[in-house]
């Protein structure tokens, strides 16, 4: 059934999308016949949770709708306003449904306050067990079904879809907790369970924000992904070191980068061009990766050039908070040197620091200057 579904919606699509549009209309039709069972079963036994619960079916369907027109504008193709694509609206469509969890948990905490504050009967018979059990069962397979999907594809908003329905199934499994109560006793706790799930919503809607609003914000890119980028530019034989690797992202799977990849200083123009002409489209076509590839010079150092070089790298390493050293060189015509250093996020003061560094290195070697390259760690 799924795979037809598939191919009805992934005929003009790609199969990610496909996956996407199938998982949004299941979440519409199975929510709104939540919103039906809910409904009627919560107003014949005036259970607040239970009608609480069925409006927010009713904004989990609306969620859905929110999931296909998301998915539908992230897959526009470029135009000049927007030359990177629109695939950061699957994001932003991804933190509207997160939002919209933190607003039904807000919601649902108002009522059952209210029904602490003015507790009304609450009467449940068998019929409306069995309605809150079927409930329960269709908000699992909800949950286990955008979960596999999310899985799958890696959606932000599919994965706050799963969490919305994993919230859902804990208001149902204490639904059923205030039913038996009601059938055996007359304590009136649906107001104080209500406050309960009402708290477990409001968390998972403010985790959901932090996360799909992180990647709006923009996330350090996946390490295995950055790892195999730094093995491809390294597996060339001109290659002898790679630096500064930044991917953007503009949605999922759609990413622009640039590389720094050290080649030797005796190479002519074209013999590096051939290489990165063939090394930027292998990547494209791999990683789905708009790549710029920069280039700096390798070169071979006498001895004392060398001994220049390692005493640098020394004071330099010897100051907190730089992690790492690469891109050195040392122009002996010029009297310059030059390099790139990583720092640690905890430092903020770049300009004092690269102050520090200059008068270290030109207290050892005053007739050089020095020119200071700060990089962070994107990948």
């Amino acid at each position: 059934m799924e795979e037809k579904l598939l191919e009805l919606f992934g005929s003009k699509k790609s199969k990610r999308d496909a996956y996407i549009l199938v998982a949004g209309s299941v979440g519409i039709l199975m929510n709104l016949l939540l919103v039906a069972i809910k409904w009627i079963i919560g107003t014949s036994a005036n259970s607040v949770t239970l009608i609480s619960d069925a409006l927010n079916n009713l904004l989990d369907a609306g969620c859905s709708v929110i999931v296909i027109i998301g998915t539908k504008l992230a897959r526009k193709s470029p135009d000049k306003k927007h030359p990177y694509g629109y695939g950061r609206v699957e994001y932003i469509a991804g933190l509207i449904v997160s939002v919209s969890i933190l607003v039904c948990g807000l919601s649902f905490l108002k009522r059952s306050t209210l029904a602490i504050v003015q507790p009304q009967e609450v009467h449940f018979d068998m019929i409306s067990l069995w309605g809150v059990l079927v409930a329960l069962g269709i908000k699992i397979f909800l949950w286990w079904y955008n979960k596999r999907v999310e899985t799958k594809i890696n959606s932000q908003m599919l994965k706050a879809v799963s969490m919305d329905a994993l919230v859902d199934v804990a208001i149902s499994l204490l639904t059923l907790v205030v039913a038996f109560v009601s059938l055996f006793s007359d304590v009136k706790i649906d107001g104080y369970i209500g406050i309960v799930v009402s708290l477990f919503v409001m968390y998972s809607g403010v985790r959901l924000i932090r996360e799909t609003g992180g990647s709006i914000v923009g996330y350090k890119i996946e390490k295995t992904l950055a790892d195999k980028v730094y093995q491809k530019v390294m597996a060339q034989d001109i290659i002898s070191g790679a630096h500064d690797l930044i991917l953007h992202n503009y949605g999922p799977n759609r990413y622009i980068g640039s590389i720094n990849a050290g080649v030797a200083d005796s190479l002519t123009v074209k013999e590096v061009a051939d290489v990165f002409v063939r090394l930027k489209s292998e990547i494209d076509e791999k990683f789905g990766i708009s790549m710029t590839l920069g280039i700096y010079s390798v070169g071979d150092y006498d001895e004392k050039t060398l001994k220049i070089k390692c005493e640098a790298q020394r004071i330099i390493l010897g100051f907190d908070k730089v992690l790492s050293i690469h891109a050195f060189g040392i122009d002996k015509e010029a009297k310059v040197m030059y390099f790139d250093i990583v720092l640690a996020f905890e430092m903020v003061d770049e300009k004092g620091l690269k102050s520090d560094i200059t008068r270290a290195i030109k207290a050892k070697f005053p007739e050089y200057d020095v020119m200071i390259h700060i990089d962070r760690e994107y990948t």
